[in-house]
């Protein structure tokens, strides 16, 4: 599936069920960056490992995570 024109919220939502993980939609941003980026010169610093470490983390935390409301608006 092509996630980079899904919503914020389609895309929480798919991260909540299991349907693709932060590593994958990293992957993907990145793959469009790579693809796009020479024709319209959006990206300045194209810090990719350190965006893959991040998602990778965010994977292994997913599990532990908290479910229900964000903890900023307790």
């Amino acid at each position: 599936m092509e996630w980079n024109y899904e919503s914020a919220e389609n895309l929480a939502a798919a991260l909540r069920a299991g349907d693709v993980t932060s590593a994958e939609l990293t992957d993907g941003a990145i793959a469009a960056i790579e693809r796009d980026d020479a024709a319209i010169n959006a990206i300045c610093v194209k810090d990719f490992d350190r965006a893959r470490d991040a998602a990778r983390e965010a994977d292994r935390a997913r599990p532990a995570a908290r479910t229900g409301r964000c903890w900023a608006y307790r």
